[in-house]
């Protein structure tokens, strides 16, 4: 759960991002770098916005939460 005043960075990537709706529509548009294929889905939980994180499985052949 994140808070409206929520700020974040996630070295390598560079920049800080600061508020809810930025930081989520960073985490969808780009995601993690260096961490392999993810895919990120925007849902909500309790009523409230949240974002799912899946990586793909190869030997699966399909994405895990």
């Amino acid at each position: 759960m994140l808070r409206d005043d929520v700020r974040t960075s996630m070295p390598p990537t560079p920049g800080l991002y600061i508020g809810r709706d930025m930081v989520v529509n960073y985490w969808i548009e780009r995601g993690f770098e260096g961490m392999g294929p993810l895919r990120t889905v925007q849902t909500s939980v309790n009523r409230q916005p949240a974002v799912a994180f899946y990586d793909w499985q190869a030997k699966e052949g399909a994405y895990r939460p």
